[in-house]
């Protein structure tokens, strides 16, 4: 007796889940990365930096040290741990943000996405029980209450994210997190009008 419908079933279920983990997720992050690092680009614009290595990192570890720098936890090295000074060299000109690399870009999003999911879902819940939806227009109502309570949560994680592990200051990351929103935004209307325009195309040939 052959294998029934239902072991059919959780067979496609878990090919769906397995094509989610190795392919969608990666795929994902991978263009999440794309936009940090085009989002990073931009700040640099806004903020007047020339793009290339910062001659802040470059200089001598003992000079620094002899001229009261300090290097912290995640490599930046400000006089006296004032990180305010991270934003311009000695020369007076505005320091780059460092920009990723795709790998590290896509551990950026990640861990972003992760905080963002964990306290989407507590926020979710919270407005949820609060209002206790019993028809579909009240759940609808609700889930876009969550939605708009959670979306300074998921910039300010990226801000934070950005800040700590590109490394920059936190008014930087956030810059570059707006950045990441504009450009993110900016793509799927892009992307949105294409499809919108395929779907007339199509639906004239008929």
């Amino acid at each position: 007796m052959g294998p029934g419908p239902n072991a059919g079933a959780a067979g496609a279920a878990i090919a769906g889940v397995l094509c989610c983990l190795i392919v969608a997720i990666p795929l994902g992050l991978a263009i999440g990365s794309v936009i940090l690092r085009a989002g990073v680009s931009v700040a640099n614009k806004i903020l007047g930096a020339k793009p290339g290595t910062s001659r802040r990192r470059d200089r001598d570890r003992d000079d620094d040290d002899e001229a009261g720098y300090e290097e912290d936890r995640y490599g930046r090295r400000d006089r006296y741990g004032d990180r305010d000074r991270y934003d311009r060299d000695d020369s007076g000109e505005v320091e780059p943000i460092p920009e990723p690399s795709l790998g590290w870009g896509m551990l950026i999003v990640l861990a972003a996405g992760i905080v963002n999911g964990i306290i989407g879902f507590i926020i979710a819940l919270g407005v949820f029980g609060v209002m206790q939806p019993n028809t579909p227009e009240k759940e609808k109502a609700a889930d876009l209450i969550a939605n708009l309570i959670s979306m300074p949560v998921g910039f300010l994680s990226l801000a934070g994210f950005s800040s700590l592990m590109l490394p920059t200051t936190f008014p930087r990351g956030m810059l570059v997190a707006a950045m990441y929103y504009v450009i993110a935004i900016a793509v799927a209307l892009v992307i949105g009008a294409i499809a919108v325009a395929v779907i007339f195309a199509i639906g004239g040939l008929k």
